[in-house]
């Protein structure tokens, strides 16, 4: 999801982690673009978790299911 939103970048060895902060040392708009595109991923995710929680809370009603504490079913 942060990849293709723009809010980072993979790498994988040390040497393209070397030429990954050296993009954003020698280009830092690079790297305010991707601390903003960061932001709004955070942003745009506030309150997922609970959202999912909700909706599984209501499926679960629907079908009669019901979960006790540590999520065991009563």
């Amino acid at each position: 999801m942060a990849l293709e939103r723009g809010a980072g970048r993979q790498v994988s060895d040390p040497q393209e982690l070397i030429d990954a902060v050296a993009l954003y040392i020698e280009q830092p708009n690079l790297l305010v673009a991707a601390g903003q595109a960061a932001h709004r991923l955070v942003a745009d995710n506030r309150g997922a978790l609970e959202r999912t929680l909700a909706q599984m809370t209501d499926v679960l009603n629907r079908t009669g299911t019901h979960l006790g504490a540590g999520h065991q079913r009563c």
